[in-house]
């Protein structure tokens, strides 16, 4: 006698459904393959982020808004806030990072979105030139900390200690420029060096749906109408919508072209152009520098030159050194119209954000101290006296605080 045959039968467990994986699933999945090093707190995060991708923009609101509550504990205010307000510019720039990477693996990414000029010329040249890369976080990283190393500076060295911060600085910016525009064989430099963020949360969840999901949500969202002879369906649209339809289907010459041809290549007068729009705020700084030296020195020893003494000297000599630049890029695109070559569309773009930076020269130099700072003051003074808007006042006056005080606060390259 056997004794499988007197024993019992064993009761199994119950065995639960499995879940079918979903695209975010799928997502992470393909994101962890990617790295090779152990599973860390950071992979943690990054899964957290993609699984759910409408709570990243929630998160550095939220994280922002503590920035402008907690700062209030400490004795030094600004250079606390100003640091939160950094590693949050560094945290979002990370989000990006992530928020990319999961758009790359995700084969609905094409026909929902679909990236900017910018957005392409930018990533290719990150992901294709290990130097621009580099320079470009570099560039970046300056800039997020910049007003804080001012303010730590100043606070820890006097004024001479701040000056000497502020040119190391724009020297170091100026070089990883000018090694930005090398390694983009002379292409003009985009003033933002890295992709923008172009997906939100909303639309990240969109795009790691599964295909069959989009299908259904498309179907009840687009009713579709039958052809009698065919068979074939097709979506129907609202005579509103037509021409919004139609250009969603359409490809732009930018959507087809190579993504490092997206701006034009540069003559020599161009050149020009572009290394003074990169000069332009280490020269400003060290007019700036040299003006707060002649305060302490005896007038024997200053410039022969009776402008160069003058308090206006670094804010009309910076001023012109701009407008040239500008204008030499807009000869540039002349240049390319005449030959032929039609300017691509992030060419105009460029151009047209280069000429709006010109209006920040109200907040710079002795112009902002004689015209825009009385004017601004007078606003507040008169907010203060209407119930319901002091509010208002007092945050300009915070932000006139920061343009009194520090020299960053009104940069923009």
């Amino acid at each position: 006698m056997h004794h499988s045959n007197m024993t019992s039968p064993t009761r199994s467990p119950p065995t639960t459904p499995s879940r079918n994986p979903t695209m975010t699933d799928k997502l992470v999945k393909v994101m962890q393959k990617k790295k090779s090093a152990p599973q860390t707190w950071l992979d943690s995060y990054d899964k957290f982020l993609v699984r759910n991708a409408a709570s990243i923009g929630s998160i550095e609101s939220t994280l922002r808004t503590v920035s402008y509550v907690l700062p209030g504990r400490f004795n030094d205010v600004e250079i606390a806030t100003e640091t939160l307000y950094a590693v949050l510019n560094v945290l979002g720039l990370y989000h990006d990072t992530i928020i990319a990477r999961a758009v790359a693996a995700s084969p609905n990414a094409a026909a929902v979105y679909r990236p900017s000029p910018h957005n392409r010329y930018t990533d290719w040249f990150i992901k294709n030139r290990k130097g621009y890369k580099y320079a470009s976080r570099a560039v970046t990283f300056v800039k997020f900390g910049e007003l804080v190393a001012e303010m730590v500076a100043k606070k820890n060295g006097g004024e001479m200690a701040r000056w000497k911060c502020i040119i190391g600085i724009e020297g170091i910016k100026a070089g990883l420029r000018i090694y930005m525009l090398g390694s983009t064989l002379y292409q003009p430099l985009c003033t933002t060096p890295y992709p923008d963020r172009e997906v939100t949360g909303e639309l990240l969840e969109t795009i790691c749906r599964d295909e069959g999901e989009l299908d259904i949500e498309k179907g009840l969202m687009d009713p579709q109408w039958k052809m009698p002879r065919t068979g074939r369906t097709i979506p129907e649209i609202a005579p509103t919508n037509v021409e919004g339809y139609l250009l969603t289907k359409v490809l732009r010459s930018e959507d087809v072209d190579r993504p490092y041809n997206l701006l034009s290549r540069l003559d020599n007068w161009g050149v020009v152009a572009e290394l003074l729009s990169i000069l332009r705020p280490l020269i400003y700084a060290c007019l700036l520098f040299r003006q707060h030296v002649n305060k302490t020195v005896p007038a024997s020893t200053k410039s022969k030159f009776p402008f160069l003494n003058s308090p206006w000297a670094p804010w009309i000599i910076g001023l012109v050194i701009e407008a040239l630049s500008r204008k030499m890029m807009g000869s540039w695109l002349l240049r390319q119209r005449q030959s032929g070559k039609t300017p691509t569309a992030l060419d105009q773009m460029e151009v047209k954000g280069r000429t709006n930076l010109l209006g920040w020269w109200l907040f710079r130099g002795e112009f902002y101290q004689a015209y825009t700072r009385p004017l601004l003051y007078s606003i507040v003074a008169r907010l203060e006296k209407i119930p319901g808007l002091g509010l208002f006042g007092a945050l300009i006056s915070d932000y006139l605080y920061l343009f009194d005080r520090y020299y960053f606060t009104a940069s923009t390259l």
